[in-house]
């Protein structure tokens, strides 16, 4: 097959064509950034109070104020030093890996340490939590894009397989890319990301598998590395200004709710990874 030269590849044609696209299925976007921003609301939620219980009872312990609790820290991390390190390791490695609120026994000169190991655990399962429902968001946000005729609810219910595929091919890709070569792989991966980045929209397309679909972003981006560079470029600074201003709403709402602003925050992040995703599908049809 001759390989295309993606002739009318252009990042204002690939904004304006992604721009439609979502407005055809506002509808369903709206309902997803809703669904998802309250799933990483809960989860936000539930590891707050969680650490909050376990500050409060470390602050009880310790006969200290929740206030000084949060000072101490703060300046325990600001000065931490290679034995505080292996002390808070070592507490970590004697407590069960569980999301435990009751710490054990607590003195006041050491209360900033037991902390910080008592809330590892939340901290880890926030981590995991919040990355695993915006991958979710990313994969919804594909197949949303990638199946044209499909609505919200066909795009759900592909979601379970299509997000472990998503999984899959992402290592593949990671493998592919020798990005994880010592030294050379920053290097490395100057040249091969954007030579794999359509690979996740060609998969959520359906029409190949997880194999094929590295192979047929090598083939697109063959001789194109600097064009999808340049459009991905542009995409990220397009990221990264709309979600600079959106600081801007983000803390005028903030005065009036702090839960408010938070929840609009996760709003207009999720609102762009949809842009995001929507822009890679329509890279991957100019460039096949």
């Amino acid at each position: 097959m001759k390989h295309s030269t993606t002739k009318g590849f252009s990042f204002i044609l690939l904004f304006l064509r992604s721009l439609n696209r979502m407005q055809e299925k506002k509808k369903d976007i709206a309902v997803a950034l809703l669904f998802f921003a309250l799933l990483l609301s809960v989860v936000t939620t539930y590891t707050g109070q969680g650490v909050g219980r376990i500050e409060d009872s470390i602050a009880l312990q310790a006969n200290i104020s929740a206030d000084e609790l949060r000072s101490r820290i703060d300046s325990r991390m600001m000065t931490l030093t290679e034995s505080d390190a292996r002390m808070i390791l070592m507490r970590m490695e004697m407590m069960p890996f569980r999301l435990n609120s009751q710490p054990q026994q607590v003195v006041v000169e050491d209360a900033e340490v037991a902390f910080i190991s008592a809330v590892a655990p939340w901290v880890f399962f926030s981590f995991v939590s919040n990355t695993f429902v915006l991958f979710l968001a990313s994969v919804f946000f594909l197949l949303l894009s990638a199946m044209h005729s499909a609505s919200g609810y066909d795009a759900a219910v592909r979601l379970p397989l299509a997000t472990l595929k998503m999984a899959v091919l992402l290592f593949w890709a990671f493998v592919r890319s020798l990005v994880w070569i010592p030294f050379a792989g920053p290097l490395i991966a100057l040249w091969m990301v954007p030579r794999l980045a359509l690979a996740p929209g060609i998969l959520a397309a359906g029409k190949f598998g997880i194999l094929k679909s590295v192979h047929e972003t090598l083939r697109r981006t063959k001789g194109n590395w600097f064009r999808v560079t340049f459009v991905l470029f542009g995409l990220a600074f397009l990221s990264f200004s709309f979600l600079f201003f959106s600081i801007v709403p983000v803390s005028a709402l903030s005065l009036l709710s702090l839960k408010l602003s938070f929840f609009l925050w996760l709003l207009l992040v999720l609102f762009m990874m949809s842009f995001q995703m929507f822009f890679l599908v329509s890279l991957c049809e100019e460039s096949a």
